[in-house]
C-alpha cells in the first residue's frame, strides 16, 4: 500500500471517511456548544479563552450573508481546512529534507487518517485550533533552532500566542519545545535563546489579556482549567494509551522504538515529542486521568518525529489506516443506526443517558415543537446549545455542572420572571428540583421515535429563587472556593455577599 495506487487508495478513503462523516454525524454536544459561542460574540466566555468563539462569530455572519440556514456547516468546512492546512505544513516541512514526493505523502496520511484526525476535520472544536496553531508554532521554533531569523519569531509568537486564546493546556507544546532546546544543548546558542525569548514575549501578549478579562470575570477561566474541573477517569495509564492511540495510531510505538534502538541524540522534533508525551503522562498520573484533548498535538508532531527516523512510514501508514478505517466505520455505523432507530436507544445508554440523547435526536431530526411566548430551558449545556442552534430563542440552561455556564454570563434571568417555560430534565435533574422555580409545574410525555421523552410544563418562572436556591449553593461550591483572586464579577455582587 506504498506505491502510488495505495496512496491515492488510502487518500481517498480519508476523503470518503470525512464526508460521511460530515453526513452522518450531527452537530451536537461540545461542538454544538462552540458553534453556539458565536452567536453570543463576547470578549471572554466561561470554559476557556475567547477565539473559537470569535471564529465562530465570523463564520455564522458569513453564514447569514450567504443564506445557509444551518448553522455548523461551514463551522465543519472551516474544521476540515484547518486539518489540511496542518497536513500541509506537515508536508512542506518533510519536503525540505530532499525526500520524494510518494514518501512525504506517505507520513501525511500517517497523521490524517488515525480516529483522532477524521473527528477534526469533521468537528468545529477548540482543539482544531490547537492542532493548527501549535503546528505552526512548533515548525518555526525548529526553524529558529536552525537559524531561522525574525521572520519565524514572528510567525511563532503569533502562533503560541493564538493557542493560548484557544486553550491553556495548549502550553504543553511550549515545555515540550523549551525540554528540547535544554535536552538538544540548543539553550547554550545565545542566537536561539534571545529569538525564543522574543517569540515567548510576542504570545505572551493575548495571556496579559487573559489575565484582566478573568480578574474582572470571578477568575472563571482559570478557575475553571485549573481548580474545580475534574477528568472522568479511566485511570491515568489506561487513558493515556487510549489518547495516544486515538490521537497518533501507532505512531508514537513506532517513535518510541526507534528511540531506544537509535544510538545517536534524537533531533529536535523527537526530542519535543518524547517530552511532551512525557509530561501528559506525569500530568494523567498526578490527576488520575486525562482526555484525548490533552494530545492533540501529538499527532502532527508523533508524524514530524518519525519523519527524523525513517524515511518513508512504512508499516505505520498501513497500520494507521487500517485502524482508522475500523474505527471510524463502527462510529459511523453506529451513529447511523442510532439515528434511523434501528439500534434502540436502550440498548447503549443507562437511563440516566437516555432522556438526553431521544431530546438530541428530536432536535437533529427537526422535531422538537414548543408552543409560542413560551421559553426553553434544558439542563444540558449542550441540548442547549443545539436548540439555539436552530435559531431559537429564549433558551437557558439550569444546571448545577461546572461545564458550560456561559448563560451565567451572558442571560439576565430576572427579565424572564412570571414567564412560562417548557423543561426538558436530563441526567439526574428531577421535577423536584425545577418546581420551586416557578408557581406551578406538570410533567407530560412525548412519543417519539427513539422513545419516550418526559418535558416539564413549568409556569410563572421566579427568578429570586433560581438565584437563590440553585445558583447560589453552585457559586458557594466552586466560584467562591477559587484560589484565584479576581477584583470583578459577573454575578450579581449582592448574590456573592449574601453568602
Amino acid at each position: 500500500m506504498q506505491g502510488r495506487h495505495g496512496l491515492a487508495v488510502i487518500g481517498a478513503l480519508f476523503l470518503l471517511a470525512v464526508v460521511a462523516a460530515q453526513i452522518i454525524v450531527p452537530v451536537l454536544s461540545d461542538e454544538a456548544y462552540f458553534v453556539s459561542w458565536g452567536l453570543t460574540p463576547a470578549l471572554g466566555y466561561y470554559d476557556h479563552p475567547p477565539l473559537t468563539g470569535w471564529i465562530s462569530a465570523a463564520i455564522i455572519s458569513l453564514e447569514r450573508i450567504l443564506g445557509v440556514a444551518t448553522y455548523g456547516t461551514l463551522h465543519r468546512i472551516f474544521a476540515a481546512v484547518l486539518v489540511l492546512i496542518t497536513a500541509g505544513l506537515i508536508y512542506r516541512r518533510i519536503r525540505e529534507e530532499g525526500r520524494d514526493k510518494l514518501g512525504t505523502i506517505g507520513f501525511c496520511l500517517a497523521f490524517l487518517v488515525v480516529p483522532g484526525t477524521v473527528s477534526l476535520a469533521v468537528m468545529f472544536v477548540n482543539d482544531g485550533l490547537v492542532l493548527a496553531l501549535s503546528t505552526v508554532f512548533i515548525l518555526a521554533a525548529e526553524r529558529i533552532v536552525r537559524g531561522g531569523g525574525s521572520r519565524w519569531v514572528v510567525i511563532g509568537g503569533v502562533a503560541f500566542g493564538g493557542v493560548l486564546l484557544v486553550k491553556y493546556s495548549g502550553a504543553l507544546i511550549y515545555i515540550a519545545v523549551v525540554g528540547a532546546l535544554i535536552i538538544g544543548g540548543h539553550w547554550r546558542r545565545r542566537a536561539v535563546v534571545g529569538r525564543f525569548v522574543v517569540l515567548s514575549l510576542v504570545a505572551a501578549v493575548p495571556f496579559v489579556w487573559q489575565l484582566w478579562w478573568n480578574w474582572e470575570n470571578c477568575a472563571i477561566n482559570f478557575a475553571f482549567n485549573f481548580s474545580f474541573r475534574e477528568e472522568a477517569g479511566q485511570g491515568a495509564l489506561g487513558a493515556f494509551v487510549s489518547a495516544a492511540f486515538l490521537v497518533t495510531g501507532v505512531t508514537w510505538l513506532d517513535v518510541l522504538t526507534q528511540m531506544i534502538k537509535a544510538r545517536k541524540r534524537p533531533e529536535f522534533f523527537t526530542l519535543s515529542f518524547a517530552v511532551f508525551m512525557a509530561v501528559v503522562l506525569v500530568i494523567g498520573l498526578l490527576r488520575g486521568g486525562l482526555g484525548a484533548n490533552w494530545v492533540v498535538i501529538a499527532g502532527p508532531l508523533g508524524i514530524l518525529a518519525l519523519s527524523e527516523m525513517r524515511d518513508r512510514a512504512g508499516w505505520v501508514l498501513t497500520t494507521n489506516a487500517a485502524l482508522g478505517a475500523i474505527s471510524v466505520s463502527a462510529v459511523l455505523g453506529a451513529i447511523f443506526a442510532l439515528k434511523t432507530g434501528a439500534l434502540p436507544i436502550e440498548q447503549v445508554f443507562p437511563d440516566t443517558e437516555r432522556q438526553l440523547q431521544r431530546a438530541q435526536l428530536m432536535v437533529v431530526a427537526g422535531d422538537m415543537e414548543r408552543p409560542s411566548n413560551v421559553a426553553v430551558a434544558t439542563t444540558n449545556y449542550g441540548l442547549t446549545a443545539m436548540v439555539r442552534n436552530t435559531g431559537a430563542s429564549d433558551v437557558v440552561t439550569f444546571s448545577r455542572s461546572v461545564y458550560g455556564r456561559n448563560d451565567d454570563l451572558f442571560v439576565d434571568f430576572a427579565k424572564y420572571a412570571g414567564r412560562d417555560f417548557e423543561v426538558i430534565p436530563t441526567g439526574d435533574v428531577t421535577i423536584a428540583d425545577i418546581a420551586p422555580m416557578f408557581e406551578h409545574i406538570a410533567a407530560r410525555e412525548v412519543e417519539t421515535r427513539w422513545g419516550p421523552l418526559t418535558v416539564l410544563r413549568a409556569e410563572g418562572f421566579k427568578p429570586e429563587v433560581y438565584y437563590r436556591e440553585w445558583l447560589a449553593p453552585f457559586v458557594a461550591e466552586t466560584y467562591a472556593r477559587s484560589p484565584f483572586p479576581f477584583g470583578g464579577c459577573y454575578l450579581d455582587q449582592a448574590l456573592l455577599t449574601d453568602m
